[in-house]
């Protein structure tokens, strides 16, 4: 049995942010806003932003999410193509809908699903907890693409309730009172995104959306970048690193493209078929069991049993000359 974390993404951001700037061992890091990225010279790591400032850096780490400036100066164009389905997300404050008397999802602390095998799904996920229990209602409601792209509004469109609610005109009453009263209605444009030739070129590399963007289906988008951001401690840790940045980055790419391309391959064919999905992929007794390859399909032991130390240490041996003995 496997534990089964989730985050409210503010929390996760503000607990990140006071990570890296707090105490703890080695200089704490200094966050500065305001500078855009406009190059990087991927041989010296200097980096050059809008407003005519530089800085050099030993490595530079591009976590700068699916419009990556970072990932464009490294030299990669993505190959995507749209979903078949477009999703939009909102709020609900659990304080609103008890006040309502509505059904109160809150008190279920995974993740609840409506949609069977059709294309209209909608996932709740209950977050931002406090002493008292969850205090938002996190729902993502997915639907055909055919039905709104919203792909030419801007990046801070807020939808209405009306759209939000136009691609379910037979949703259950319970969910439907839920959505009447939601808040903060943002599109979640989805994009299948071919695997990226490379992650790293001379003294930068990137991470996190930059390098796999990834269908939300496995829940696993965060998840790999924060195993991403874990390789880049491991391999850069007194234990592995030797001096060399580009030769580390190289590591750090054989440790987590294999592994992140392969849950953002079986992420796509979740969204197409849920029964792809961790958890789901393992109900091979239900009637509408079916996946596209039995010996492919990710599973929640793969996923949560992954020994990533290990991993490191392998793939150091057959990158780095000589670091066998040092492991």
């Amino acid at each position: 049995m496997y534990v089964y974390n989730m985050f409210h993404r503010v929390d996760m951001h503000q607990m990140l942010m006071h990570t890296a700037t707090g105490e703890g061992e080695g200089l704490p890091a200094r966050l500065v806003v305001n500078h855009k990225c406009v190059d990087i010279d991927l041989s010296r790591g200097v980096i050059s932003f809008d407003n005519g400032r530089t800085a050099k850096h030993d490595a530079v780490i591009g976590a700068d999410g699916i419009g990556s400036a970072v990932r464009k100066i490294i030299g990669i164009v993505p190959d995507k193509t749209p979903s078949t389905s477009t999703c939009l997300h909102a709020n609900v404050p659990v304080a609103r809908a008890r006040e309502l008397g509505l059904e109160d999802y809150s008190l279920n602390s995974g993740i609840e699903y409506w949609g069977g095998q059709g294309m209209s799904k909608i996932v709740l996920s209950p977050c931002k907890v406090s002493k008292d229990g969850p205090e938002v209602l996190s729902y993502y409601c997915f639907f055909p693409r055919e039905k709104g792209t919203f792909g030419d509004e801007g990046w801070n469109y807020e939808a209405s309730v009306e759209e939000l609610l136009a691609p379910y005109p037979d949703l259950d009453e319970k969910v439907l009172a839920h959505l009447r009263v939601s808040e903060d209605i943002r599109p979640w444009r989805l994009w299948v995104h071919k695997p990226y030739e490379y992650w790293a070129h001379g003294k930068a590399c990137i991470m996190g959306d930059a390098a796999h963007p990834m269908m939300p289906d496995q829940s696993q988008g965060a998840c790999m970048a924060i195993e991403d951001a874990a390789a880049l401690g491991i391999v850069f840790s007194k234990k592995h690193f030797r001096g060399d940045v580009e030769q580390t980055l190289k590591l750090y790419e054989a440790v987590r493209k294999p592994r992140a391309t392969r849950v953002q391959a079986a992420s796509a064919r979740a969204r197409e078929n849920i029964t792809e999905r961790i958890g789901f992929s393992s109900n091979t007794s239900h009637k509408d069991y079916r996946v596209a390859d039995e010996k492919n399909k990710l599973t929640i032991e793969e996923m949560n049993g992954y020994d990533m130390h290990e991993d490191v240490k392998v793939k150091a041996t057959s990158l780095v000359p000589g670091d066998r003995a040092s492991l």
